[in-house]
């Protein structure tokens, strides 16, 4: 599960900080609470974007890795199915449109993408109101 997951990366990372830099890296702290907070914002409130890694790529042969990037104001828009998804212009850089024009104090919405009832539940915490009908991926 997620939490497994989480939990694991936390005892895999944080415990080498504390040895080797214990000055900056207190476990009272990094807590795991603290880390689970930190992981939850990166799961909600950032866009990945896929990029160059040449060190990757002498590590896996694969040339791109996951970036994930906070975008100022760009996670405040509420997920509407009907609305356009966010999108990566030819350079990379984010782009947000609407639908329709937008007046002055007018919710914004966007499209989260097609997710099954659990991947909206575990990225950004709710099911929406129309619950999806797109089946969700066994791990088994």
């Amino acid at each position: 599960s997620r939490l497994v997951l989480c939990l694991l990366q936390y005892m895999k990372v944080m415990p080498a900080l504390f040895l080797k830099y214990p000055r900056l890296f207190s476990p009272a702290d990094f807590s795991y609470e603290r880390w689970a907070w930190a992981v939850s914002l990166i799961m909600s409130r950032t866009w990945g974007r896929q990029i160059a890694d040449p060190l990757l790529n002498k590590k896996t042969g694969g040339n791109t890795s996951m970036a994930h990037t906070m975008a100022p104001a760009a996670d405040m828009p509420n997920h509407n199915a009907s609305a356009y998804e966010a999108m990566q212009d030819k350079s990379g850089r984010l782009v947000l449109l609407a639908d329709r024009n937008v007046t002055n104090g007018e919710q914004i919405y966007i499209s989260y993408g097609s997710k099954c009832n659990a991947e909206f539940l575990a990225h950004y915490g709710f099911i929406p109101s129309y619950p999806s009908v797109k089946a969700c991926k066994s791990n088994a």
